[in-house]
């Protein structure tokens, strides 16, 4: 990545981005990514310990992290990441978090298929209207909505 590329991005975007599930997977690569285009992260998961060794991974590229660990399913955990954010210029928000139940409905537990619409819908709904009333401002801003291909498969 050419320094003038970069400079552009942070341009276009300010220097923050804000990661959901960034402990593994997409989340984690996309971190990754936005590193690596010169953006200071965020980055928030339910795993502290796979957060820590990705911040110390976007740190050795000399990028600011902040570490933030809590479990979207709670509204509260929603809330605090928001608030703890509120100060930061962000000007790119990934919404990566999520998970899938699986089997026969029937034979779910209620209290996880509801843990599930929290993190998949709920939070993802609060934290794209905060982000949007931040940006409103802003010349140039992203929203990243990250979906999973068990959208389009047929379940029992």
């Amino acid at each position: 990545m050419t320094t003038s590329v970069q400079q552009r991005f942070v341009q276009d975007y300010g220097p923050w981005a804000l990661v959901t599930g960034a402990s593994s997977g997409i989340g984690n690569q996309i971190a990754l990514q936005l590193s690596e285009m010169g953006l200071n992260l965020v980055i928030h998961g339910r795993n502290t310990t796979a957060l820590e060794l990705l911040a110390n991974e976007i740190r050795s590229g000399g990028r600011e992290v902040l570490v933030l660990s809590g479990d979207l399913s709670l509204t509260h955990d929603n809330e605090l990441m928001l608030e703890r954010t509120a100060h930061l210029q962000i000007g790119l928000f990934v919404a990566s978090a999520g998970y899938a139940t699986s089997g026969l409905f029937a034979g779910s537990k209620l209290d996880e298929e509801i843990d599930m619409l929290q993190v998949n819908v709920q939070a993802v709904l609060t934290q794209v209207h905060s982000f949007i009333q931040r940006f409103k401002g802003r010349k140039r801003s992203g929203i990243i909505l990250i979906s999973s291909i068990v959208g389009f498969q047929g379940v029992p």
